[in-house]
């Protein structure tokens, strides 16, 4: 095994990889902040009876929804495998042609309101990772 795929191997795991950012020998992912909104829908699906789960930070994944009959570029937003809305549709076209792209996005919550009414408990942005 050749030095640097040994090196690149060891810095999967947490501690050798800051190590290994720290000499220069990865550099870490930069994140491109692309949006951030309100989950739209969310007190149809899940997400009022997962507000209390919910916390700052949780990841979040998005998903193209190619059967929505109402919006052609609807991307589905999902907390631990269960659906709690969509992106709104003023902010979905960009983020629904990056899916396409397979582009690696990453979605986390921003602010979660509980006592507020549902279109507003839950603030979540997305950022470009690469």
């Amino acid at each position: 095994m050749q030095r640097k795929r040994f090196l690149l191997y060891i810095a999967q795991f947490p501690f050798f990889s800051v190590i290994a950012s720290a000499l220069g020998i990865i550099q870490p992912m930069k994140r491109y902040f692309l949006n951030q909104f309100s989950i739209a829908g969310f007190q149809y699906y899940e997400g009022v009876s997962l507000i209390a789960e919910m916390k700052k930070g949780d990841s979040l994944k998005l998903i193209n929804d190619y059967e929505n009959e109402h919006d052609y570029y609807a991307v589905r937003i999902k907390y631990k495998n269960k659906m709690v809305g969509y992106v709104p549709r003023s902010d979905n076209r960009h983020l629904y042609r990056m899916l396409k792209q397979e582009l690696n996005l990453h979605c986390e919550i921003l602010e979660v309101h509980p006592h507020e009414d549902a279109w507003h408990m839950c603030k979540v942005k997305v950022e470009l990772i690469g």
